[in-house]
This record gives C-alpha cells, structure tokens and sequence, in this order.
C-alpha cells in the first residue's frame, strides 16, 4: 500500500459511488423514456382504434343510404355487413297508434272503474318480437255504469 493513502481510496471510492449513480439515473431515464414510449403507443393505439370504429361506422352508414337509395337490397347489405365485421341492418319503425277500446269492469265508483280499465290496459310485451313500447297516455274518456 506504499503510495496509496486514505484520501486516494476515498476519491476513487467517490469515482464508482458517481459512476454508480451515473448509471443508475441512466438506467432510470431509460426506464422512463420506455415508460413514456410505451404510453405514446398505448395513446396512439387507443387514438387509432377509435379513429378505426369511426371509419366503420361511416362505412356501415353510407352503406345502409346506398341500399335506401336501391343499390343493393337488404340482404345484399346485410352481406356486405357482416363480410366487414359490421351490425347488420335492421330498421326500426315508430308507430303512433290511436286505439279506441270499450271495456266492461266491475267497481265501486266511476273513478274506481277508470282506473281498473286503464290499469288493464297496460300492456306487457316480449322484447323478441322486436318492439319497444312507450305508452304514453291511456285515458277513460268516458265512464257510463251498466244496467244489469
């Protein structure tokens, strides 16, 4: 150990203390750039999927104004649909209806007899048939009790 003293050991275990830090940040910016790189593909990804379900809903809308306008029919565009991975075409129709009903209940007054009719007037329905109901309004219009 002639020539090498105590502050010599102490510099050069200051060296590879630094030269230690040195790599460790490098390792960490690393880490982060690759953190960082990976969210930029992640947001990028995210930015092109949407961009993507976009692009299939136009394609899926100017496909179903092309059959409207009789270039193909439904069938055809339901092909062509399902060939691109797309909902197929089914349309739906809003049907106001007016339904004049006279029905014969038992009850204690006039407002007790209204009110059984209309309560029998809501109807149930099955959602396979493919109707979504909105009763918007049933009222008695008029209420006469019934001679025996």
């Amino acid at each position: 150990m002639d020539g090498i003293g105590f502050d010599d050991i102490a510099v050069e275990g200051w060296f590879q203390l630094e030269a230690v830090r040195a790599e460790l940040a490098q390792r960490t910016n690393e880490r982060d750039y690759a953190r960082e790189d990976r969210d930029n593909h992640y947001q990028r990804a995210n930015r092109l999927f949407a961009q993507f379900e976009s692009f299939k809903e136009r394609v899926r809308e100017i496909a179903i104004d092309a059959h409207k306008e009789g270039y193909f029919c439904r069938d055809g565009l339901n092909e062509r649909l399902t060939a691109l991975g797309l909902e197929e075409y089914a349309p739906r129709w809003t049907v106001s209806l007016r339904v004049e009903v006279e029905l014969v209940v038992d009850g204690d007054d006039e407002q007790d007899a209204s009110q059984k009719a209309e309560e029998a007037l809501m109807v149930t329905y099955d959602e396979d048939v493919g109707l979504d109901m909105d009763i918007n309004r049933i009222q008695a219009t008029s209420v006469e009790e019934v001679d025996e």
